[in-house]
């Protein structure tokens, strides 16, 4: 079960590419909790370092990873997740998300995490690999506040 905390800082203002092109930059923090939940008597969980990416529609402009893992058997995990980026151009994209934040309607974006579970039976010599997706929808809204610029209105997280 995944979560998002909060988005600690988005903003999205009128900059310049490393070229010189104008364009409008975009700085972001998100940080999501992860619950695993390990309900097996016999064998403990190895997780690979989770995959978590932010898109807007179908552009992905940011990610990150988080560490490896491991799960005692019959217990849970709970784990800290950031993905983030920093004066990012968003060239074309940056006006629609922009538009969005001030019509009220909100900004949709989508945080994925990607994650990989391994675990061993028969003393090692059996490795069952188990992969899954998980979408967060988090819906922003424009504010006044200059430190935030956005804040967080509603957030959905499923598996997909």
């Amino acid at each position: 079960m995944t979560q998002i905390l909060n988005v600690r800082h988005f903003s999205l203002g009128e900059g310049v590419d490393e070229r010189g092109v104008p364009t409008k930059i975009l700085s972001c923090n998100c940080s999501l909790e992860m619950e695993v939940d390990n309900k097996s008597y016999f064998f403990g969980l190895h997780i690979h370092p989770p995959l978590l990416e932010i898109y807007f529609g179908r552009l992905k402009f940011a990610s990150s990873q988080g560490l490896e893992s491991y799960v005692e058997r019959a217990s849970s995990s709970m784990e800290g997740l950031f993905v983030g980026v920093r004066n990012k151009p968003m060239y074309g994209a940056g006006s629609s998300m922009y538009d969005l934040l001030e019509s009220g309607q909100g900004l949709s974006l989508t945080v994925q995490i990607r994650i990989r579970v391994w675990y061993q039976i028969v003393w090692g010599l059996i490795k069952v690999k188990h992969h899954q997706v998980e979408d967060c929808i988090i819906i922003l809204h424009g504010t006044h506040d200059p430190g935030l610029h956005a804040k967080m209105y509603k957030s959905t997280c499923f598996q997909s």
